[in-house]
């Protein structure tokens, strides 16, 4: 997903709802009894699938207008409503604030191309980062390396963020003598630069930024 929007691809998503992944002290949701772990399916009877759709419903409000949320609480298919009184963007004082941080529940993608992945061997989301730019290479017109040996490691999210993995260290003694520059998760830098003698250690904490990297390289 995160590859192919990077290129410019559209990859429409769909869900079951927009959960609550947290709320946030003195806000409306907080106000209004939403709780960690809900799942908020409608806002005013307009049907919310995810997480995105969610947010695009509640800043078309103007601050202080009051909404009815359908929720299912957390551990329940029974569903509720909540009448909320929308509070204010500190970053931008037109839209309205919900308060909550959610995520698609049970995400589903339309792909615009078919992407097969051998994951065979790889254990845990460490790989992330790197089979992201390798799909991008893939349907790139041109290297997107400029002909450079890149090493690259992190876990990834739908957001494009890169986070943090474990044993960095052995993944740097890995890719000594294969690469020319290794991507690593800004958590991850100190430690790499510790155990790097020939490879050059890149703190990469977005795909934007490792995309920039690359496109500075030649």
């Amino acid at each position: 997903v995160v590859a192919l929007r990077q290129l410019g691809y559209t990859v429409a998503a769909r869900g079951q709802g927009a959960a609550v992944d947290a709320v946030q002290p003195g806000s409306a949701a907080d106000r209004a009894g939403i709780k960690k772990g809900d799942l908020i399916v409608a806002v005013n009877g307009q049907a919310v699938e995810t997480a995105d759709q969610l947010m695009q419903v509640i800043s078309a409000f103007p601050p202080g207008t009051g909404v009815i949320v359908r929720l299912k609480p957390n551990n329940s298919d029974a569903e509720r409503d909540l009448s909320v009184t929308l509070g204010t963007r500190s970053d931008q004082p037109g839209k309205a604030l919900l308060g909550v941080t959610p995520i698609t529940y049970r995400p589903t993608f339309d792909f615009p191309v078919q992407v097969g992945i051998d994951s065979k061997g790889i254990i845990g989301p460490s790989a992330g980062l790197v089979l992201t730019l390798s799909i991008m290479q893939a349907l790139s017109p041109s290297d997107i390396t400029h002909g450079h040996n890149i090493a690259a490691t992190g876990t990834i999210d739908l957001q494009g963020n890169v986070g943090p993995i474990g044993d960095v260290a052995d993944k740097v003694i890995a890719a000594e003598g294969h690469g020319e520059y290794f991507l690593v998760p800004k958590a991850d830098v100190q430690a790499a630069k510790q155990t790097a003698s020939r490879i050059q250690v890149i703190e990469t904490d977005t795909l934007q930024q490792a995309t920039d990297f690359l496109q500075g390289l030649h």
